[in-house]
C-alpha cells in the first residue's frame, strides 16, 4: 500500500510540474525606454514572473539564483525586463560583438509566433546588453539569423538588469484578431563548476520537441501595423597593386500585405570581411561545405532547408553558398494559415558546381548561372511538417533541375519518421577544356552508360531518405535507409557522393548521475553497410562507437572510434579506422581551451593505386580574455600520414591562426587575423607555404548597417617569402526604413 501511495504522489508531482504554463500580456500606451534600468514607474503595473526552474544540469529543480521577469507590449513592440539576482563578482560579462556572448551570463526568450513547434526565434543579451539572436529548429540552432531589436543592460549591486524591445516587424506571424504564441524566458549562469540553464517552463527530457513545451502567451491583439519598407544602399571600394574599383549596390525589402515579404538586391557586395577558417582538405573525397553567414540568404533558412543537419546523410537541396557572386538576387517569403511558401532567385556571375560521382566529387567553375528555387512547407502539428521543393539552375547550354518532397511526422513524444524523396534532371555543358581543367576526363558512371567528361550528355536521377527514430530522456535509436542513384545531382545544393544505397542504425544511452564530478554520460553505437544504388555491389561496412561526458568545471570530453572496410576503385581495403579524443573546457572566465588528438589508418585515394597509410592529427584552440574588451583566439590544426611499412611521409599539413580583437563598444571593434598554412604532399609532389594578415576596423550598430575599412596581405614562401597579393577595402551600408 505504501508503494501505491508513493506512485500516486510521484504522478501528481509530475503532472503538476509539466503542466503547460501560460500568461496573459498587458498592453501599454507609452513606449518603455530601453536603458537597462528597470524603473518602478515604468514597470510597476506588470506582474512579476519568478517561478523559474533549472533545466540543465539540474532536471527541473529549484535554481540557485533568483530571476524576475516583466513583459508588456504596445502596437509596435514587445518589451521584456529581466532582474537577474546574483553576486556581481561572480557574473561573467564581456563587451562583445553581436552573437559572441555565449560564454557570458545571459538572459533571453524563445518565441514561437506560429505556435507550430517547428521554428522558434531566440533573443539573448549578456549583462552589458550585447545581443545574440537566432532560430531554433527542432534540436538544431541557426545563430546566423539576425533581427533588428533593442537591448540594454548593466551590472548592479544585486546582479544585473536587462531590458529588451523586439519590434513585431522583425517577426513573422499570421495576422489575427487575437494572437496565441508560445514563449519561455531563459537565463544562463556561467560558473567555474558548471553552466546552469534556467527556464520559466520546465522541459521534459522524455519529450524531444522543446518548442512543443513552451508556455502559452495570450493577450496580444492589434499589433504589428504596417511593416516598414527597408532600403539598403551600399558602397564598396577596393584597391589592389594593379587597380582600383568602386561598386554601388542597393537592396529593397517590401511587405506585401501582412503575410508576405519581397526582397530584391542589385549588385550586392556579399564578400566576407573575414575569410573562413581554413580546414584541412587533403585526401578528401569531395568539396567541403561551409556555413552561410550572409543575412540575405539566412532569412528563410528554416523554410528552404531540407535537412542534412549533423550526421544524417540527407540531401541538402539548397546550399546558398553555391550562389557565389550574385549580380542580382530576389526572394519572396510568405505564409497563409499553416502553410509557408518561398521563392529564391539569383543571377550568379561566378558559379562553382559540385559534381558528385560514386567515389569522389569534383568542383567545376561554369561561369555565370541563373538559379530559381521554389519551396512550400505545411505544418501538420507541433514538430511535424510536409513540404515540396523545385530548384532550377541554368548555365550556358547546361542546366540542372530538382523536384521533390520531404517531411517529418511525429508519433507521440518519442517517435518520428523523417523522410525525403527527390528527382533530378541534368543537361551537361559541352566543354572539353573545362573537363580537363576540372579533372573530369576519361571516367564513366552508371554502368558505363555515361562519361564523366562535360560532353553535353543528359540524364535523370533520384534520391530518397527514410529514418525511424526513437528519442527520449535515457535512450534512443535510429534506423535509416538512404538511396542516391548514379545520375542524381543537385546543382543548387550540396551533395558529396551519389550511386549509394546505405542501410544503417544506431542505439544510444544517456545517464545523468547525481554526483560531484559528472553531469551526464552519453554512449552510442552504430553500424552500417553501403552498396551501389542497384544493390548488387558492396562498397563499405562501418561501425561507430562514441562515449562522451559533461564533467563539472564546464568540461566536455568524448572518445570516438570508427573502424571500416571499403571498396575503392575495385580495391578492397580492410582494417581502416579512426580513433579520436576531444576535450573542451570553459572552467575559467578568462581562459577557454579545447584539444582533439586523433589517429587512424586511412585510404590514400589515388584512383590508379589506392593504398593505406597511418595518420595522426591534432586540433587545439584557445580563447583568452585578459579583460572585458580584449580577446585572443589562437587555433592550430596538424595532420600527417606515413606509409605503414616504410614510415615514409606521404603528406603533412599545418594550419595555425590567431584572431586578436579589441571591442571599443558593442558596435565598434578592431581585429587582426593572421593565418599560416604549410602543405607538403610528397606523394603528389606538392608544396605550398603561405601566410596572410588581415586587419579590420568595423562599426556595426545593427545587423544591416555596417561600416568597415580593412586590408589583406598574402605571402608565399618560394625559397624566400614573397608578397603575392595585397589589397585595401572599405564598405559603407546603411539601412533606411520608410
Amino acid at each position: 500500500m505504501k508503494q501505491n501511495y508513493l506512485i500516486t504522489i510521484m504522478m501528481f508531482l509530475s503532472a503538476h510540474l509539466f503542466a503547460e504554463k501560460s500568461l496573459t500580456i498587458t498592453k501599454i500606451q507609452t513606449p518603455i525606454i530601453i536603458d537597462g534600468q528597470i524603473e518602478d514607474e515604468e514597470w510597476k503595473d506588470f506582474d512579476i514572473i519568478s517561478d523559474f526552474v533549472e533545466v540543465d544540469p539540474g532536471e527541473n529543480i529549484l535554481p540557485s539564483v533568483k530571476t524576475e521577469v516583466r513583459i508588456a507590449y504596445d502596437e509596435k513592440k514587445l518589451y521584456i525586463a529581466f532582474k537577474a539576482f546574483d553576486d556581481p563578482n561572480l557574473v561573467r560579462a564581456h563587451l562583445s560583438k553581436r552573437d559572441d556572448i555565449f560564454s557570458d551570463d545571459m538572459v533571453g526568450i524563445i518565441l514561437d509566433t506560429k505556435n507550430e513547434g517547428v521554428v522558434g526565434n531566440t533573443f539573448f543579451s549578456n549583462p552589458f546588453g550585447n545581443q545574440a539572436d537566432g532560430q531554433k529548429m527542432s534540436n538544431n540552432e541557426n545563430m546566423d539569423w539576425n533581427a533588428i531589436w533593442a537591448s540594454a543592460g548593466k551590472l548592479t549591486k544585486d546582479g544585473f538588469e536587462v531590458e529588451m524591445a523586439i519590434p513585431f516587424s522583425s517577426l513573422r506571424f499570421q495576422k489575427s484578431d487575437m494572437y496565441h504564441w508560445r514563449i519561455t524566458f531563459f537565463r544562463s549562469v556561467s560558473r567555474s563548476k558548471t553552466r546552469h540553464q534556467i527556464s520559466w517552463v520546465p522541459f521534459d527530457r522524455e519529450n524531444t520537441c522543446d518548442l512543443c513545451q513552451l508556455g502559452h502567451l495570450y493577450g496580444l491583439k492589434d499589433i504589428g501595423g504596417r511593416a516598414p519598407i527597408e532600403l539598403l544602399p551600399s558602397i564598396t571600394a577596393l584597391k589592389t597593386e594593379e587597380s582600383s574599383d568602386a561598386n554601388l549596390g542597393i537592396g529593397l525589402k517590401i511587405p506585401i500585405g501582412t503575410n508576405i515579404t519581397a526582397e530584391l538586391t542589385v549588385n550586392p557586395d556579399f564578400s566576407q570581411i573575414e575569410s573562413d577558417q581554413a580546414r584541412i582538405d587533403v585526401n578528401k573525397r569531395a568539396a567541403l561545405s561551409y556555413s552561410e553567414s550572409r543575412p540575405f540568404f539566412n532569412e528563410g533558412v528554416d523554410l528552404f532547408g531540407t535537412g542534412s543537419y549533423g550526421w544524417k546523410p540527407k540531401v541538402r537541396a539548397v546550399y546558398t553558398r553555391s550562389i557565389n557572386n550574385p549580380k542580382v538576387a530576389a526572394k519572396i517569403i510568405g505564409q497563409f494559415g499553416k502553410t509557408q511558401f518561398g521563392y529564391l532567385g539569383a543571377q550568379d556571375e561566378d558559379t562553382y558546381l559540385i559534381v558528385p560521382f560514386a567515389e569522389y566529387g569534383s568542383t567545376v567553375g561554369v561561369g555565370e548561372s541563373i538559379s530559381n528555387i521554389f519551396r512550400i512547407k505545411h505544418s501538420l502539428k507541433p514538430g511535424a511538417y510536409i513540404g515540396g521543393i523545385l530548384t532550377d539552375r541554368r548555365y550556358g547550354e547546361g542546366f540542372g533541375q530538382m523536384l521533390g518532397m520531404d517531411g517529418n511526422f511525429r508519433f507521440g513524444d518519442h517517435w518520428n519518421l523523417d523522410w525525403q524523396y527527390f528527382t533530378s534532371s541534368t543537361q551537361e555543358l559541352s566543354d572539353s577544356a573545362l573537363s580537363n581543367e576540372s579533372g573530369l576526363t576519361g571516367g564513366f558512371f552508371d554502368d558505363d552508360q555515361y562519361t564523366t567528361d562535360l560532353d553535353g550528355e543528359s540524364f535523370k536521377g533520384n534520391a530518397n531518405y527514410f529514418s525511424i527514430e526513437r528519442n527520449g530522456r535515457n535512450w534512443g535509436s535510429t534506423m535509416m535507409h538512404v538511396s542516391k542513384s548514379p545520375n542524381f545531382r543537385v546543382d543548387n545544393g550540396y551533395l558529396q557522393l551519389n550511386d549509394q544505397k546505405q542501410i544503417s542504425g544506431n542505439i544510444w544511452r544517456q545517464l545523468f548521475p547525481e554526483n560531484e564530478n559528472i553531469e551526464s554520460i552519453f554512449a552510442l553505437v552504430g553500424l552500417g553497410r553501403v552498396f551501389n544504388d542497384a544493390g548488387d555491389e558492396w562498397r563499405e561496412d562501418w561501425f561507430y562507437a562514441s562515449l562522451s561526458g559533461t564533467l563539472k568545471g564546464q568540461n566536455h570530453i568524448s572518445f570516438d572510434f570508427m573502424p571500416n572496410s571499403e571498396s575503392y576503385v575495385d580495391t578492397t581495403l580492410h582494417n581502416n579506422y579512426f580513433l579520436s579524443f576531444n576535450w573542451n573546457s570553459k572552467m575559467s572566465d578568462k581562459f577557454h581551451f579545447g584539444m582533439g588528438p586523433s589517429l587512424g589508418r586511412e585510404i590514400i585515394r589515388d584512383p590508379s593505386n589506392p593504398f593505406q597509410a597511418l595518420n595522426k592529427s591534432m586540433n587545439i584552440w584557445m580563447t583568452i580574455k585578459p579583460n572585458e574588451k580584449l580577446s585572443l583566439k589562437p587555433f592550430a590544426a596538424f595532420s600527417q600520414s606515413h606509409h605503414p611499412e616504410t614510415a615514409e611521409e606521404i603528406y603533412a599539413v599545418l594550419i595555425s591562426r590567431l584572431r586578436l580583437s579589441y571591442q571599443f563598444t558593442a558596435s565598434t571593434q578592431f581585429r587582426i587575423v593572421t593565418e599560416y598554412q604549410d602543405y607538403k604532399d610528397n606523394y603528389w609532389d606538392f608544396l605550398n607555404t603561405t601566410f596572410s594578415l588581415q586587419p579590420l576596423l568595423t562599426y556595426q550598430p545593427n545587423p544591416f548597417t555596417i561600416f568597415y575599412i580593412g586590408a589583406s596581405f598574402q605571402f608565399e614562401n618560394r625559397d624566400t617569402w614573397e608578397s603575392v597579393s595585397s589589397q585595401a577595402y572599405l564598405k559603407f551600408q546603411y539601412l533606411f526604413t520608410i
